[in-house]
Order: structure tokens, then sequence, then C-alpha cells
């Protein structure tokens, strides 16, 4: 499934602002219900230069499970290094708002042994809408299935951004 079947010993860090969607739903309110804890790194969240530089450190000392962001957060994250921490208890994290980079995806799980999950959704969607799946076949680059009770659809648009025709399967 999308949370990588949480349980009470799983901590997830919310470094994403409790404002948007992703911090309440997917980094909130999912954990919770699985009764997992939460981890909120301060009120400012990836926005504190501070928790990118101690991120690994945070992840050995609270025996962080997973964790959301954007490409630029791993990014940042490749900049920061983690010889010598324990990060084993990492499963996998999860990441969106943006398309990232099949490099980058490469690099990170290389460098730190994780699972990114890449994922499609918006606000008016409760956040996910499509996902990689997080057992099976993942396609670096792509926004993965559907999740349940979800229907999308890709469409082929002008330079204008018109609709023009579905898209072929």
């Amino acid at each position: 499934g999308l949370h990588g079947r949480y349980g009470p010993d799983d901590v997830l860090l919310c470094g994403l602002p409790l404002f948007h969607v992703n911090g309440v739903m997917v980094s909130g309110l999912a954990a919770f219900h699985h009764g997992a804890q939460v981890l909120l790194p301060g009120p400012q969240g990836y926005r504190n230069p501070t928790l990118i530089k101690d991120f690994w450190r945070l992840v050995e000392r609270y025996r962080v499970s997973s964790f959301s962001g954007v490409p630029t957060i791993y990014a940042a994250l490749l900049q920061i290094p983690n010889e010598g921490i324990d990060v084993s208890t990492l499963r996998f994290a999860l990441c969106g708002a943006a398309r990232m980079p099949v490099e980058l995806i490469r690099q990170f799980e290389a460098r730190t042994g994780l699972r990114i999950i890449e994922g499609y959704g918006r606000t008016e969607g409760t956040c996910a809408t499509a996902c990689n799946p997080y057992e099976g076949e993942r396609r670096p680059g792509s926004i993965g299935l559907r999740l349940p009770y979800c229907e999308v659809k890709v469409a082929v648009l002008d330079s204008d951004g018109n609709y023009l025709r579905d898209a072929a399967t």
C-alpha cells in the first residue's frame, strides 16, 4: 500500500507545513490511523536550514521510519554527510509536489538504501491520487498507479493548454 504498512513502532518525520494537505493527510492522519507516531521538527519544518543540517541525526535519535519531501529536499539531503549515523530504521520516503529527476532518485537511493515512492495529487483530491507501489515494480520518474476510488486520465493539450484528445494507453 501507499503507506508501507505503518504500525505502532513507526515514527514519521513531518517537515512539511501542517497547513498543507500532505503534512496533514499523508504525514499526519495516515500515520495516526495506523497508530504510528509523528515527529514535528519545529514550526518551520524543512524551511529551517538547521533541520536539513541535522536531518540524519534526527533520524538516528528518533528512529524515524519514513518521511515525505519535495525534490529539492532530497537534493539538499544528498549534500549532508550521513556516514557513521544509523539510519537503518528508515524504510521508505515519499516524494511529491514536482517531478523528481530520475538521476536524483537513483543517487539518493544508492547513497541511503532508501526506497523513494513518488506520487501525484492535489489539495482538492485530499492529496494523493496516484503513486508508485511500496512493493512491486516502481518506475522512477513516474507518478505510478491510480489509488482506489480515484479516476484519472492522461490528455494531450495544445501549446496554449487546450484539450485536444485523450492520450493513447
